[in-house]
């Protein structure tokens, strides 16, 4: 029994060192390297994550933006399409307004426009303001034509052809609108002005003409009066 003891003591020694022995340096540097290599995955794997979280806040923000102007604009090619129908509406109003003894017909449609109106309104879409005297928007605004005007300034609209509307702030039909070139005598002033290009000067040889065939057509008319000034000094 002694022996068989001993056997065994013998041989859980030897297992032991062998546990228990020092790694070579080898075995470290492949358990650095495995090191290494697990941190490199992980980065990898991070980096993917916070790609993918990223990717995903966009997708969520970008469905959530589609859904909204699906809610706000989704019935906006509809709306579009019944603008031509009130169109025809106001029409038969003017129609039935300068027309002698239709007064009911005038009623009913007005009946049926002012219902056609409160409808679009509770939908969000409203008028584009582009009445007389109103300042000329390219934003809102299209210019079917320019015209001489004896009461507004340049770039004030005279008249609305087509009215334009809204949806939830979204222009979906400008206002077609005539827009002025500017009052009439005004420009008819600038332009005696500007064509006045002879004036008579006083020579110490005779009369002589002096032609400003060189101004340009915004030249002041006091730009005129310093060329004779300079002139007439130099003749002298």
């Amino acid at each position: 029994m002694n022996n068989e003891d001993n056997n065994v003591d013998n041989e859980l020694k030897e297992t032991g060192q062998e546990e228990f022995e020092a790694p070579s340096d080898s075995d470290g540097e492949k358990l650095v390297e495995e090191k290494n290599n697990i941190q490199k995955k992980y980065d990898d794997l991070y980096e993917r994550f916070v790609r993918l979280a990223a990717d995903f806040d966009n997708f969520k923000k970008r469905t959530s933006k589609e859904k909204s102007d699906v809610q706000s604009f989704g019935n906006e090619e509809l709306i579009k399409g019944l603008l031509n129908v009130l169109d025809n509406l106001e029409r038969a109003l003017d129609h039935a307004e300068k027309s002698e003894g239709s007064n009911g017909l005038f009623e009913g449609v007005s009946l049926v426009y002012d219902q056609f109106i409160n409808c679009l309104e509770k939908f969000n879409v409203k008028l584009v303001e582009s009445g007389e005297g109103v300042e000329f928007n390219p934003k809102f605004h299209e210019a079917i034509e320019r015209v001489d005007s004896t009461k507004y300034e340049s770039g004030i609209i005279i008249s609305e052809m087509v009215k334009g509307y809204t949806l939830n702030n979204r222009l979906i039909r400008p206002s077609m609108v005539s827009v002025s070139k500017g009052m009439v005598e005004k420009r008819e002033e600038t332009d005696e002005k500007l064509e006045d290009k002879k004036i008579e000067i006083i020579e110490d040889d005779g009369s002589g003409t002096l032609e400003f065939s060189e101004l340009e057509a915004d030249s002041d008319i006091s730009d005129i009066e310093d060329i004779i000034d300079l002139t007439r000094e130099t003749n002298n």
